[in-house]
Order: structure tokens, then C-alpha cells, then sequence
């Protein structure tokens, strides 16, 4: 009864909210339809924009497969370890992997910096959505990289440290 008497009264809020929205004076037809025509037009900005996104990410995995970049940035990240931490490659598997992981995540974040940049401060913008400064967009993205630093890097370490103790029948204790 609780989450019903609560759908109802978001429901009604947001009824109020376009009510609020809408010129009481002039026709309700031509506001709706001049609502619906910008919300095509940011639509379609979403997704013409989206699949540029996503030939730009399909074109990126295809050169970094075909020229060989993961191993080398793994050599990289092996490189880094032994340079800054004395970790080799053998005995400390786990740290290394978590460099290349913080490595790959960085170049990552460089690489898809125009386009979060340009959805953010010109599609959203345009269409009236973009709230966000310069400032807090980056302070944002800082933010993330931290987090997934602090969450992803003991999560892949247990994961790892369970494939190595599991051996062939890891997967049992993977996904069990």
C-alpha cells in the first residue's frame, strides 16, 4: 500500500511538474508537439553522435588488437613494477596485473576524454541538460578513476588470487 501511495504521488508530481511546464493560455496540442519535436532532435543527436562513439571504440579495439598494444603495455606494466615496487613478473603476477589494469584503465579514460567531453558540453548543452563545469566534470572523472582504483583493484586481486588457487577448475570457484 506504502509503494503504491508513493507511485501515485511521483505520478501526480511529475503530472504537476509538465503541468507547470505548459502556457495555460495558449492550445495544449502545439506545446506537446513542440516538446516531442525537441525531444526527437536530442534523441537523435544522442544516437547519431552514439554510433560515432561506437566505430571510434571499434576502430581503437581493432588497431590495439592488430598492433600488438596489450602486450606491450603489459611489458610496460611489468617494466613499471620492477622499475618502482622490485616486482617481477612471476612472484608478484597479481601486483603487475593490477598496474596493467591501472595502465590500460588511464590510456582508456585519455581516449574517450574528447567524446565524454563533446556529449557533455555541447550535445547536452545544446539541448539545455548540461548543468556541469569544466571543473566539475574533470574533479568527476578524477573521482571515478579513484573509485575504481579503491573497489576494482581488491575485487581483481581476490579474483586472481582465487583463479591461482583453483588451477584448471577455477571457474567452479569463480562463478560458484
Amino acid at each position: 500500500a506504502t509503494a503504491t501511495a508513493t507511485a501515485t504521488a511521483t505520478a501526480t508530481a511529475t503530472a504537476a511538474d509538465e503541468k507547470k511546464d505548459l502556457d495555460k493560455d495558449k492550445p495544449i496540442l502545439p506545446q506537446l508537439k513542440d516538446k516531442f519535436a525537441k525531444a526527437q532532435t536530442y534523441g537523435t543527436d544522442k544516437i547519431s553522435f552514439g554510433m560515432l562513439c561506437s566505430l571510434y571504440n571499434l576502430l581503437e579495439s581493432v588497431l590495439f588488437l592488430m598492433c600488438g598494444f596489450l602486450p606491450y603495455v603489459w611489458d610496460y606494466s611489468v617494466k613499471l613494477g620492477d622499475q618502482y615496487g622490485g616486482y617481477n613478473e612471476n612472484d608478484n603476477e597479481i601486483k603487475i596485473t593490477l598496474i596493467f589494469m591501472l595502465v590500460t584503465t588511464v590510456i582508456g579514460t585519455i581516449t574517450s576524454l574528447p567524446f565524454e567531453l563533446y556529449s557533455t558540453f555541447r550535445i547536452e548543452k545544446k539541448h539545455g541538460f548540461n548543468k556541469q563545469t569544466p571543473a566539475l566534470f574533470f574533479t568527476d572523472k578524477i573521482k571515478s578513476l579513484l573509485l575504481t582504483c579503491v573497489i576494482g583493484g581488491p575485487f581483481v586481486s581476490i579474483l586472481l588470487k582465487i583463479i591461482k588457487w583453483g588451477g584448471e577448475s577455477f571457474y567452479i570457484y569463480v562463478w560458484g
